[in-house]
This record gives C-alpha cells, sequence and structure tokens, in this order.
C-alpha cells in the first residue's frame, strides 16, 4: 500500500490530542471551580455523596459519565500523544504537546481513579523506557515506578481522601 502524502500519519496523531482535548479541558475546569458532579467524598460523613459539603473530594468525570471512564480513556489515547509530541520537530509545537501531556496526567490525578493513577505511573514508565531502549533509560523508568509507589502511599496517608484513603492506610 502506498500513501499519497508520506506524513498522513501526523494529522492522525494530531487528531489524537484534539480529541483529547475536550475532556482534558473539562475535567480541568471542573477541579478548578469543584463542580459537583456527583463522584464526591465528604471528609467528615464516612460514605457520604455530599458534593456541597466542605472540603468534598470532587471526582472529575470531564465529558464522561464516570471519573474510572475518562481516566480509561486518558490513558488509552496517552501513548498515542506521547508519539506525537516526539514526531513533531518543531520545538515550540512540542513545548505545547508536553504541557498538554502534563495536564493530562493531571487529569487522570484528579479523577482519584486508584486503577488510573497506577497505570498511569507504570505506563509512563514503561513509554519512557520503551521509545528508546538503553541503561540509563531502564534505570530512570525504574525510578519512575519507585517514586510513583512512594507517591501514591503518601496520597493515600497524607490527603484524607475520603473513606476509601482510611481504608487504604488501615491495610498499609
Amino acid at each position: 500500500v502506498s500513501r499519497t502524502h508520506p506524513d498522513a500519519h501526523l494529522a492522525a496523531l494530531v487528531l489524537v490530542l484534539v480529541g483529547m482535548a475536550t475532556p482534558v479541558l473539562v475535567a480541568l475546569q471542573q477541579s478548578a471551580a469543584q463542580t459537583p458532579t456527583g463522584f464526591c467524598r465528604a471528609p467528615t460523613a464516612g460514605l457520604s455523596e455530599d458534593c456541597t459539603a466542605p472540603g468534598a473530594l470532587v471526582r472529575v468525570i470531564g465529558t464522561f459519565g464516570n471519573p474510572n471512564l475518562l481516566a480509561a480513556f486518558l490513558l488509552l489515547t496517552l501513548p498515542l500523544a506521547w508519539v506525537a509530541v516526539y514526531a513533531w520537530l518543531n520545538s515550540s509545537i512540542r513545548l505545547a504537546g508536553w504541557v498538554f501531556i502534563a495536564a493530562t496526567y493531571i487529569a487522570i490525578l484528579q479523577t482519584w481513579s486508584r486503577a488510573g493513577i497506577a497505570a498511569a505511573v507504570l505506563g509512563t514508565a514503561a513509554l519512557f523506557t520503551l521509545l528508546g531502549p538503553t541503561g540509563r533509560r531502564l534505570k530512570i523508568g525504574g525510578l519512575i515506578v519507585i517514586v510513583g509507589f512512594v507517591a501514591a502511599v503518601a496520597l493515600v496517608l497524607i490527603s484524607g481522601a475520603g473513606v476509601r484513603s482510611q481504608v487504604w492506610a488501615a491495610a498499609l
């Protein structure tokens, strides 16, 4: 199969970024405005889903109906975003791409999806290591996994993010 335009795959990668932009930006707006999404934890009420309580943890949903769905979508498209940023030759566009990828990771953190956060850490380590495997990258990939694990434990023990963190703290 011959392509009319040899760089047509770059257009597909840009479309992935455009498709990711809406849920990421909506999620960040929900987080900044503390918009009640229906997925909240009130710190003093145990299992309460009261989004209006002071200090309630609001889990962002972006354009999806559930925070776990948003995290899954972002995690499935994130490797394509990394490839798009690596493929760009212009340094200013590459910088904007890295900023967008960082915003995507922030959106994943704001979903408070345990599986999403764990997959983001492990996926980042795998992507970083596999996009150019060298001894140094293997060491840095391992460091990312260790730092991610320590950060997850600290997040659970320090944040007080609802009843789940209390259960996690008791389990650890």
